[in-house]
């Protein structure tokens, strides 16, 4: 069983941008996704003008009108809107303060996926933390290469962990590495035949089936919450 591709993309987005989004309020976080609150240059349907605050920075048309598109934008372009229905602030000392919140619609996924993925932690702790890490920044780092976004679970399962345990124990490496790192490492010394273990790729072997049998088990509990909900 796999989870429907609608479904994927939304745990994609929930546990990437939307998590930045909503969830990480740092200066880093927020500039990597920067599109998703952005603003665009405005000007003044009255004189013509660009629209800055004191720091030269573009805000949004203080008109009754709630947006007001810059000279050849597209439409398109505008993701982001006046916090509170107002673009600008100025507090009793003067100061200019310019927010801006999400999309309506953003805000309605990003509260949706929570809700449903929360509702799976309730039947199942391993199930959201399987549905987090495959669909989370581990899996997107595996996904990018030969193992896929499965190799993120292995370590998670009792044959990757007990995988990890015996390399240390023989190998006695001084360099620290996560599990994730370590299992990596041993799954590329596989591909190399001096290097290569019976052993070793047994293990692996039984960690894919283990890792692939605790997807399974989430995707099953997904599916299960929604329908719940449906009916």
């Amino acid at each position: 069983m796999r989870m429907p591709h609608a479904d994927e993309s939304d745990l994609e987005w929930f546990l990437g941008e939307g998590e930045c989004v909503f969830m990480r309020s740092t200066v880093g976080a927020m500039l990597d996704r920067a599109k998703t609150m952005s603003s665009i240059p405005l000007r003044d349907d009255r004189t013509g003008k660009r629209i800055k605050d004191k720091f030269d920075r573009y805000v949004a048309q203080p008109t009754d009108r709630p947006f007001a598109v810059a000279d050849g934008a597209d439409l398109t372009e505008i993701d982001a809107q006046p916090t509170g229905g107002r673009a600008i602030e100025v507090t009793p000392d003067g100061a200019v303060r310019v927010g801006n919140d999400p999309p309506h619609n953003l805000v309605v996924r990003y509260a949706s996926v929570s809700r449903r993925l929360s509702k799976v932690g309730k039947r199942s702790v391993t199930h959201s933390r399987v549905l987090e890490v495959y669909y989370g920044d581990a899996g997107s780092k595996w996904g990018r290469t030969k193992y896929g976004r499965i190799f993120s679970l292995y370590a998670r399962t009792p044959a990757g962990a007990q995988l990890v345990i015996d390399v240390e124990a023989k190998e006695k490496s001084p360099v620290f590495l996560t599990d994730d790192e370590r299992l990596g490492v041993i799954a590329g010394l596989q591909g190399i035949p001096t290097q290569s273990k019976a052993w070793r790729k047994r293990a692996l072997v039984k960690a894919d089936k283990q890792a692939w049998a605790l997807y399974r088990a989430a995707c099953v509990c997904w599916l299960e919450v929604a329908n719940a909900h449906r009916t």
